[in-house]
């Protein structure tokens, strides 16, 4: 037991300490003696340099150098092609085609579709990302099975559609809007199954649930709708929503679909041919509300992974005894009506309210602190556009009216354009509030002084920046 407390505490510690991306090499390593014929090995590594599918050929590789040294032999690893291979594809695909596609793919979507939102608390872990699982059992997984061959669709289109029934359902809503992961390696560049970096990419997936269809053929439409998206899976998500009617504001969906289907062959299992790898555990990290993590095999895994400031655990558990539902009876409602199967869910909880209204409240409280500097002012009119508020206080905070990421670079460019000012992004994590910022701002250097500040500087601050906001979320 102490072993084991040690352990988690080991890992816990290496969680807090940043990578620095600018010292090679971005990664680091430990190895610690379990017992007399175990190690653990711990191997922290950003999702800048790699995705799911490549660990696997780091693990082949590293195995077969392995076991050059050890028998004192030449080393013989298949020579791949380069990441750089892949960015030079990618420069030449052409927006126009993308760009059309999207506008149509999600004409007339202009709001996430909505989850409830309960008053949650952290529980007793601390921890704000929590899971709740589920093992479909084997005789079940095997009728999915089944069925998918039946329908001439994937495993994960069953999974995909189980998510999308049980979103409109929830939402109440027929149109349907939710995030699906895609592998991102392009068919028809040569050789990129073996390329090592990353390429997993999160697109929006838009469904009509049509409520008088059966369901097989609700999911060969879906199965149709991924196989569409497929050629443009590479788009940048800021780019598709650019190209989309939804406002910054938003984020084009609060739930993610994940389905973990790339090969980990005998070869990633090993060290050489003495030393076996078991018990392999890779950590999946998300910022949305809500994502469903799918893992194939004889019994399909099911994980729920949720934030607990968005969401309650009843609420969650809720949903995931839905899903168990509707994976189980799919292959018996191959021919029967969407309807039928959707009434077997649990009811919908009430209506959240809704986000701008609350923020407007907020706003209007007697906390309020109108802007009165001429910076402030300026801030302030390109927080109110992007967050569509009447009026705003200069000392709300960025994150606590919905910020996100892809928010935060449209606000660093407008606001770097109405100013006339350079300043990294960082400054707008250091200085979340309107106050803050005009306050920093005003005394910054001029913009050839701030083009001028060191990289190692710049890099410096945003690590302290981002552990500042993440020790504020936890809050």
């Amino acid at each position: 037991e102490e072993r084991e407390s040690r352990w988690a505490e080991f890992l816990q510690n290496d969680r807090t300490k940043p990578l620095m991306l600018t010292e090679a090499p971005a990664m680091r390593f430990a190895l610690i003696r379990w017992d007399k014929q175990t190690w653990k090995f711990l191997w922290s590594v950003p999702a800048l340099l790699l995705d799911g599918w490549s660990w696997p050929l780091v693990f082949r590789d590293s195995s077969w150098l392995y076991q050059s040294l050890v028998q004192n032999l030449p080393f013989d690893v298949e020579t791949v092609r380069p990441y750089r291979d892949y960015l030079s594809w990618l420069g030449k695909q052409t927006a126009s085609e993308t760009r059309d596609f999207w506008r149509e793919n999600l004409k007339g979507f202009t709001e996430p579709t909505p989850l409830p939102r309960d008053a949650a608390q952290l529980d007793a872990s601390g921890e704000r990302y929590v899971e709740v699982a589920l093992e479909v059992s084997s005789e079940a997984t095997a009728a999915l099975k089944t069925a998918a061959r039946q329908l001439q669709l994937t495993l994960s289109s069953l999974v995909q559609g189980a998510w999308a029934l049980l979103l409109s359902r929830q939402s109440g809503n027929a149109d349907v809007v939710f995030g699906a992961a895609f592998a991102g390696r392009p068919a028809d560049l040569r050789g990129v199954e073996s390329i090592v970096g990353p390429f997993v990419n999160n697109l929006p997936v838009r469904m009509n649930v049509n409520r008088g269809a059966t369901a097989g053929e609700f999911l060969r439409e879906l199965h149709g709708q991924m196989l569409k998206l497929s050629p443009v899976q590479y788009t940048p998500l800021m780019e598709i929503q650019q190209y989309s009617e939804m406002p910054w504001r938003h984020r084009m969906f609060d739930s993610v679909v994940v389905f973990q289907n790339y090969l980990v062959d005998d070869s990633a299992r090993t060290f050489g041919t003495t030393v076996k790898i078991d018990d392999f555990v890779g950590p999946v990290h998300t910022n949305y509300p809500v994502m469903l993590l799918a893992e194939p095999g004889a019994s399909l895994q099911l994980k729920l992974i949720y934030d607990q400031q968005a969401l309650a655990r009843t609420t969650v558990e809720r949903w995931m005894r839905d899903l168990e539902t509707i994976l189980e009876l799919v292959p018996v409602f191959i021919g029967k009506r969407v309807a039928d199967l959707l009434a077997l869910l649990s009811e919908p909880a009430p209506a959240p309210a809704e986000g701008s209204i609350k923020r407007k409240l907020r706003s209007r409280s007697q906390n309020f602190v109108p802007p009165q500097t001429d910076m402030e002012i300026a801030i302030a009119g390109v927080w109110q556009n992007m967050f569509g508020l009447e009026r705003i206080s200069i000392e709300e905070n960025f994150f606590d009216l919905g910020g996100h990421s892809m928010l935060l670079i449209q606000m660093h460019s407008r606001l770097r354009e109405l100013l006339k000012l350079e300043f990294p992004i960082v400054t707008l994590l250091e200085h979340p509030s309107v106050g803050s910022l005009a306050r920093h701002l005003q005394q910054a250097a001029t913009p050839a002084a701030a083009n001028g500040e060191k990289w190692q500087d710049r890099a410096a601050r945003q690590k302290e920046a981002l552990a500042k906001m993440r020790s504020s979320l936890k809050k």
